[in-house]
């Protein structure tokens, strides 16, 4: 897991909060529970009204460039939501109608539902004039593939349709550890409007961004996934003084003696 994915999950979810679409502020993050699939294989939701729920999936970096790990790749962004028959709200006329569209609560309003919300969340996303939106394009600079699904069932007698757009987007890497970062750069940036949102969470990433205090010298060899002996060879440290076990040695590999024994 990484900070990036961190950053892209909380300007989604409050990208969509200011979107103000079908559901409202009803947008979750992380919600494993939005969704349950039942023994059965049909799905059910506990929750009282429609809703958005905002997950970061499986990620994947086919370049790792030696052996950094700060590269990120490409990451699946996954958005599940979903409706149900007792999500409806009564008008001025007496009538069950779908909340936010004010149409009756029929099956065919139902999909309706799911298509206009699909559509609310991409454009909410790309929104130039949301601030959350700008910093989510700017954790996610490429978009690989879109895939939308679909699901239906009826429980107890409550119908329940729900979808699911997933994003697979590239993710920006990870800051180094302890370096600052530029004021303009997408960091400081969302670090600055996260201050204002939500202060304690801001303060918890700040603290994973700082350095732990080693040597300067060290970071190089984190950010780049150097031995001991190579950071040595490199005159970047003096791994031997550090670490008794990485000491250069002038004996040939243990393989190579046992070879040549035979």
């Amino acid at each position: 897991m990484s900070l990036a994915r961190i950053a892209l999950r909380h300007c989604a979810v409050e990208a969509l909060k200011a979107a103000g679409t079908l559901v409202g502020t009803n947008i979750l993050d992380s919600k494993v529970a939005a969704l349950q699939v039942s023994s059965d294989g049909s799905l059910r939701t506990d929750e009282e009204g429609p809703f958005i729920a905002v997950y970061t999936d499986v990620s994947k970096s086919g370049e790792l460039n030696g052996r950094s790990l700060r590269n990120n790749g490409y990451l699946d962004l996954v958005f599940n939501f979903g409706i149900t028959a007792a999500m409806t709200q009564t008008n001025d006329k007496g009538e069950s109608v779908v909340v936010g569209l004010e149409v009756p609560a029929t099956s065919p309003n139902f999909e309706f539902f799911l298509d206009a919300l699909t559509r609310q969340i991409k454009f909410a996303l790309l929104d130039p004039q949301n601030p959350w939106s700008e910093l989510f394009k700017g954790f996610a600079p490429d978009f690989r593939t879109c895939e939308e699904l679909r699901h239906g069932n009826a429980r107890d007698g409550v119908r329940l349709v729900s979808g699911q757009l997933r994003l697979t987007v590239e993710l920006v890497a990870d800051p180094v550890p302890g370096i600052a970062l530029p004021e303009t750069g997408i960091w400081s940036r969302f670090l600055t409007k996260l201050a204002e949102s939500d202060p304690q969470q801001c303060e918890r990433l700040q603290g994973l961004l700082a350095w732990n205090g080693r040597e300067q010298d060290d970071r190089l060899s984190f950010l780049h996934g150097l031995s001991g002996l190579e950071a040595d060879a490199l005159k970047l440290t003096n791994a031997s003084a550090l670490n008794p076990s990485a000491v250069f040695s002038n004996d040939p590999p243990e393989s190579i003696v046992s070879a040549g024994s035979q």
